[in-house]
């Protein structure tokens, strides 16, 4: 039987998308598209508010990492942002404390995290982060993971 991630390497992508909305703290999971209309906008007067508690997951791209199975097989690492998004002060008292138990808790859920031989070789595992913005009271906190795919070669 030929494992999901074989015939796509973005299999495991819905079953991030679902590990990310159980996580507390979370209250909207949203995709890299709303993240790059919302930051267009951002240059421009602003059409649309960023949702608070709001999770963006970004695919950042992967790289070859050789072959396994005899040449037939070849892994690839995937990265994955996950974009927190915050207001940094609510009537004028910093929620700093609060966005540090949520980005704790993304850690926690998705550090080790092994969806599946189905989906994945290896666990996903925290990597270097872009740095955090700050625009129109609301703050951006990335968190990066890596994981590491198998797919056919033929």
């Amino acid at each position: 039987m030929a494992l999901q991630m074989h015939d796509n390497m973005l299999a495991v992508y819905p079953e991030l998308l679902n590990q990310v909305r159980s996580i507390p703290g979370v209250m909207l999971v949203k995709e890299a598209s709303d993240l790059a209309v919302f930051m267009n906008e951002a240059k421009e007067k602003r059409k649309t508010a960023p949702a608070h508690g709001a999770v963006y997951v970004v695919y950042g791209g992967h790289t070859q990492d050789g072959s396994a199975g005899q040449g037939k097989l070849q892994k690839n690492t995937l990265f994955f942002t996950l974009v927190y998004c915050a207001r940094y002060s609510e009537g004028g008292k910093s929620t700093l404390y609060e966005t540090g138990a949520t980005l704790t808790a993304i850690k926690k859920a998705l550090q080790g995290w092994d969806p599946g031989k189905e989906f994945v070789v290896s666990p996903f595992a925290e990597s270097n982060s872009p740095p955090i913005e700050y625009n129109d009271g609301y703050a951006f906190y990335p968190i990066s993971f890596t994981t590491t795919v198998c797919v056919n070669a033929n």
